[in-house]
Order: structure tokens, then sequence, then C-alpha cells
């Protein structure tokens, strides 16, 4: 409509640590799906916002202490792989098991007389 700037989007991924933005835009070079650019600079954001990028022990350290869940911390590894990568920064990735959901919650069903697993 006219006069009414147009909607922008609330959480754009190049902004902020120039390093970062570097990172992002080689990732849109490559053809990155526009969710997996969003996520990672979510997630280096928040690292560079709590953590010095450039000390994986401090970055490794932060992430294992996060409240959330393992799946939650293997996306941040991920995202900060991508960091060291670029970079040439060595840096032992830790890995984080993510549980799989089941896929039919009617097959998982618990009945008092038959305890089965999924």
């Amino acid at each position: 409509m006219y006069g009414y700037p147009p909607k922008l989007d609330e959480n754009p991924p190049f902004y902020g640590n120039p390093d970062i933005i570097n990172i992002l835009i080689k990732m849109g070079n490559n053809a990155k799906a526009d969710n997996t650019i969003k996520n990672t600079a979510k997630a280096l954001r928040r690292l560079d916002r709590d953590t010095d990028l450039n000390n994986p022990e401090q970055v490794k350290q932060y992430i294992a202490n996060m409240q959330v869940s393992d799946g939650y911390k293997k996306a941040f590894c991920v995202a900060y792989n991508k960091y060291c990568k670029h970079y040439k920064i060595q840096w032992r990735m830790p890995k984080y098991r993510v549980q799989q959901k089941p896929k039919d919650s009617k097959a998982c069903m618990h009945t008092e007389s038959k305890k089965s697993s999924c």
C-alpha cells in the first residue's frame, strides 16, 4: 500500500560482525537455503555476543553449558564449525546425539499390560 514502508525481515541475516557476514555471503554464493543461512547467522551472532569466536575452547564450553537440547547444541556446533573452517581455526567439534522423535504416536502408545520402548 502507498504511504506505508514495506515490511522488512524482522531478523535479517546480514548485519553485525563483518567476520560473520563474510561467512553468510559465502553460504549464499554456494546456494545454501535461506533458512540455513538465517539459522547459522542466529547461532553465530549469539556466540559472538557471549564468547570470543577466535577462542574455540571458550565457545565449546559455552555451548556445553547451554540449558538446551542436544539438537540445539549440535546446530550451534555446526554453525561454529563453518566459522572455524572459513577462518582456519583449529577446533574439535563435540558430538551431540539428537534423539529421534517417533513418527507415529499411535505406534508408541504404552499400555499397562505391555511395556515397550519407542
